[in-house]
């Protein structure tokens, strides 16, 4: 487990291209790679060429992605992308965010910002809620950039107002301000 959301389960011995994964119960898990969902407890026998490594997510993960870079610091990060895997049905989780320069000890006296998201399930609705919990580090995210897996909304609402969809095939995007304080999916 890599945190409480990712399971990884790379091919360790030499010359195998498949590996059999145990996917632990009480969740349901989406392949990274696919988005195949699948039950827990059971085990499953994910075929792995050389240039993948099997990652799974829990179902309702919430995980942030930054753009490749070489060292800390060499780009300047102002959108924060967070790739979400919801609930099929009914069902509530959150993460926390912490944002520094990645390099000094100026977070020991406080120079940081957290920020909070919830993501709530229920019925037809799904509900992502932001909010601000620290912020005491200059250089804040100009914006939050959500991809969401496994659903094609009807409607979406960024803070009452309809907002801008971004398609793909089985995922959507969209982005929003950093002033941006509660989302609404109607599917």
């Amino acid at each position: 487990m890599s945190g409480s959301n990712i399971l990884v389960a790379p091919v360790v011995e030499q010359g195998k291209t498949a590996r059999m994964v145990y996917l632990p119960k009480g969740n349901r898990w989406i392949d990274y790679w696919t988005k195949a969902v699948f039950d827990g407890g059971q085990y499953i026998v994910k075929n792995a060429p050389l240039d993948v490594c099997p990652i799974y997510v829990k179902e309702g993960g919430i995980i942030p992605m930054y753009p490749a870079q070489n060292y800390v610091g060499e780009k300047k990060i102002s959108q924060l992308t967070l790739d979400i895997y919801p609930f099929t049905g009914k069902g509530e989780s959150c993460y926390e965010h912490y944002q520094d320069d990645g390099e000094s000890f100026d977070y020991r006296s406080g120079s940081y910002n957290l920020y909070d998201f919830i993501l709530k399930r229920s019925g037809n609705l799904i509900e992502i809620n932001i909010s601000k919990t620290r912020e005491a580090y200059g250089e804040k995210y100009q914006s939050f950039k959500f991809i969401i897996n496994g659903i094609k909304p009807l409607e979406f609402l960024v803070d009452g107002q309809t907002g801008k969809i971004e398609n793909d095939d089985d995922q959507f995007s969209f982005t929003v301000s950093n002033t941006a304080k509660k989302i609404d999916l109607k599917f």
